[in-house]
């Protein structure tokens, strides 16, 4: 499957968005989350295969991010 990359904001910061349709999550780099002061709920770190089939853990969770593409 392809991946998809469009330009974005999350509240005003400009962003890429890489779009996957075979993905089930969906993913921030902590650059992103640095720069909007975004708030981390810990989590029970689920592993995750991504698309060269490495696995990472995932150790934090962000909700209510609004993505405007």
């Amino acid at each position: 499957m392809e991946t998809l990359r469009l330009n974005g904001n999350i509240n005003e910061l400009h962003v890429s968005i890489l779009i996957d349709g075979g993905s089930t999550h969906n993913f921030l780099h902590h650059r992103v989350v640095t720069a909007l002061g975004l708030i981390p709920k810990e989590i029970a770190p689920p592993k995750v295969t991504v698309g060269n089939r490495d696995e990472i853990r995932c150790q934090q969770l962000y909700t209510a991010v609004k993505i405007q593409i």
